[in-house]
């Protein structure tokens, strides 16, 4: 006899009769993250208004979602993958894809080659950059919100589930030209700040904020080295073999 996780039905056998969940509906691990994906690419459209509201509430919905009740929500990651797909085609279409603005007082010729070089490989290999953000900002949230008791894999699903609620928010804005790109400007922060604030807050709002602002700081610096160093991996690679 199983306990049904998303709507507490009792039942035997591989799949609730009332809902319909999996029974063997477990706590998340990064290979299972790994493992679901290409699973919900053939269920598009299974949850994914649902996702959609949850913008409303996303404490409650990462918290049910981790907790099992998951039959009624569209994957986060896909979710994550899908609105970032039309944000790209959106600014390809419109003219506002983004640039990686670096400017940290370059001086030389040799510096200013180096900046819009990398700017360069940035965005010639967006896609596959943005596939490891959600991955890459889990670490910063695991270390800095113990208190959740979310393991790793677990903060790669919160994580994705903020930077799905952060794409929702910036097609909202990406037709007005204030905004300059993706994700280096202060909508697509504020936006990081709020939903991480919503679903990390334990208790001490004070304390949230402060752990919340530098989990920002951080993730940017995170990123920003892990592009450096992949762009210049490649820079080496294309040296030697050209």
């Amino acid at each position: 006899m199983h306990r049904c996780l998303n709507c507490e039905n009792k039942f035997s056998g591989r799949f609730c009769n009332n809902c319909g969940q999996k029974s063997n509906t477990h706590r998340f691990s990064v290979g299972h993250v790994l493992h679901e994906l290409p699973h919900q690419i053939f269920h598009l459209d299974k949850g994914i208004f649902r996702n959609i509201a949850s913008i409303l509430h996303p404490r409650q919905t990462v918290t049910d979602y981790l907790s099992g009740r998951r039959v009624s929500y569209f994957n986060p990651l896909l979710f994550y993958f899908l609105t970032l797909g039309l944000i790209l085609f959106l600014e390809s279409v419109l003219g506002t894809q983004a640039e990686i603005m670096m400017d940290v007082g370059f001086e030389t010729g040799k510096d200013e080659y180096f900046k819009y070089d990398a700017s360069a490989w940035f965005m010639k290999n967006i896609k596959f950059i943005y596939f490891g953000f959600s991955f890459l900002i889990a670490f910063p949230n695991y270390l800095l919100f113990k208190e959740t008791r979310f393991n790793y894999a677990e903060q790669v699903i919160a994580s994705t589930f903020i930077l799905g609620y952060v794409n929702i928010g910036y097609l909202l804005f990406i037709f007005f030209p204030f905004i300059d790109g993706y994700p280096v400007n202060y909508a697509a922060a504020a936006l990081f700040l709020l939903f991480t604030g919503l679903i990390y807050y334990r208790g001490k709002l004070w304390l949230t904020a402060l752990k919340t602002v530098f989990s920002l700081v951080v993730n940017c610096m995170v990123i920003l080295l892990t592009v450096l160093v992949l762009w210049f991996i490649n820079a080496v690679v294309h040296s030697i073999f050209g």
